[in-house]
């Protein structure tokens, strides 16, 4: 086992023993952190290891103020030379490797380097991404949990006097929530012409190509668990709104939510008037080119992400972030292939990234059917 899958096995064992201690198995938990301890005293070994064979190749003739060959490799640069299809160089595949940038799973991907990885991430920023209104979740293992306690079982804070044992109580309502991570990818040709030329921005058009995709990909799954266990409930107009967001929603998980719709739902909730005639939306005094509807931010999305179903359209409204959490494994993965697309004249190209949407709190958020009028229709 190199170096790399020791530290990938230390990360699971850490993880897997903090789940089986928040289960209560403490034997169980004490035998993986055991574990856990053996295999990072082998980590420690090989990098003492790695350690001496550096300092042994500089004995050997290699100048102490002078850059190896591996240090003045790019890991950028080696990362694009690979996904270009050139041959790399020992010390450039020393780098990738050492850099943890090598294949992640048996299936021919590399890793993108941290850099090109932000470069994706600014990318998808581009564009609206439910994301921003759940919570978020970082992992570096394909599968595990976590636990949590949502606002319906929360227990109060207890007295407690000077010097006397603190009183048990029952504990707190936590709970487990396990995720498996999913790997979520596509393919783009791209012209060998353009892969020719190293000077043509080949990772900025592959990762703009990508990230929008990334960001359907990614808003499709959340609002698909967001619908899941849950009764649309039906809503006639503005009123029957704010009827539910006073009787049905917690008053707690007030201050952070938000309401999501689509442009036939907000056209509707923009059309509407009280019985002064006023708008009942309002602008956001921190964004003025958002809409509020009773101090709530309302975030629309497009008709075709979010459609309307027979004069009814979709509306979310509660705490997102209580409600839904994205479990990411951060790092996006590249694989190439010429022979595929040899009758085009093109490589293939594909990129994946990884991640789990977990359900945390049903109760959290409400998942409503607004009524579309014919006055807003036409």
């Amino acid at each position: 086992m190199n170096l790399r899958e020791l530290r990938q096995k230390f990360a699971a064992l850490v993880a897997e023993a903090k789940k089986l201690s928040n289960e209560g198995k403490l034997d169980e938990a004490k035998a993986k952190t055991e574990e856990a301890k053996a295999i990072n005293e082998q980590i420690k070994q090989a990098e003492e290891i790695e350690r001496m064979e550096e300092e042994l190749q500089g004995d050997a003739g290699t100048p102490v103020d002078e850059p190896t060959d591996e240090k003045k490799a790019d890991v950028n640069k080696a990362f694009l030379k690979a996904l270009m299809g050139k041959k790399l160089t020992p010390a450039e595949n020393a780098l990738i490797e050492k850099a943890g940038e090598g294949p992640d799973e048996p299936n021919g991907s590399i890793l993108v380097p941290q850099d090109e990885n932000t470069r994706i991430n600014e990318y998808k920023r581009q564009y609206k991404s439910l994301r921003t209104h759940v919570r978020e979740y970082r992992t570096t293992v394909v599968s595990g949990s976590f636990v949590y306690e949502n606002n319906s079982t929360m227990t109060l804070l207890q007295d407690i006097d000077e010097m006397e044992e603190i009183p048990q109580e029952d504990g707190p309502k936590f709970k487990t929530k396990g995720y498996s991570i999913k790997n979520k990818g596509a393919i783009l040709p791209v012209s060998n012409y353009l892969l020719a030329d190293e000077q043509s921005g080949l990772m900025s058009y592959v990762g703009r190509w990508f990230a929008r995709k990334a960001v359907k990909t990614e808003n499709a799954d959340i609002l698909a668990v967001m619908k899941a266990d849950k009764t649309a409930k039906a809503l006639a107009d503005w009123k029957a709104l704010k009827r539910s967001l006073n009787k049905d929603l917690d008053p707690a998980l007030i201050p952070g939510s938000v309401i999501i719709t689509n442009q036939d739902g907000f056209d509707e909730l923009d059309n509407a008037v009280d019985e002064n005639g006023r708008p009942i939306l309002q602008p956001d005094p921190k964004n003025p080119t958002q809409k509020m509807f009773k101090g709530l931010t309302i975030d629309v999305y497009s008709n075709n992400d979010l459609p309307s179903n027979e004069k009814k359209a979709p509306i979310f409204y509660g705490n997102l972030e209580e409600a839904i959490t994205f479990v990411n494994r951060e790092r996006y993965e590249v694989a190439r292939s010429k022979e595929a697309g040899f009758t085009k004249n093109a490589t293939l190209i594909r990129v994946m990234e990884r991640y789990d949407v977990i359900k945390t709190d049903n109760e959290a958020y409400i998942y409503g059917e607004l009524a579309i009028t014919d006055a807003a229709e036409g």
